[in-house]
């Protein structure tokens, strides 16, 4: 091998080696990354599944007298239910 040829090489292994070591150091940032968004996207499901309320409120059962209002204190027996029955009070 003449002397350019080698120069040529050497020139090239040395520009190809950095390369090669940033591409595999950025796909392991990416699968580290996906994987910490998956977690992230678990738990923020996991915590909307516990703050959700009932799909739809009954409000005739709430109003238990019956005269198309919700009082302050029928809505307040109404929560304390809800809240004793998630095992909360």
């Amino acid at each position: 091998m003449n002397t350019k040829w080698k120069q040529t090489l050497i020139v090239a292994i040395a520009l190809a080696c950095p390369a090669v070591v940033l591409a595999a150091n950025h796909v392991g940032t990416k699968e580290h990354s996906d994987h910490v968004t998956n977690k992230k996207a678990i738990a923020m499901e996991a915590k909307e599944d516990k703050l959700t309320p009932p799909a739809v409120r009954d409000w005739a059962a709430i109003d238990t007298d019956k005269d198309h209002s919700i009082s302050p204190e029928e809505m307040e027996k109404f929560l304390n239910e809800v809240w004793n029955a998630k095992g909360k009070g």
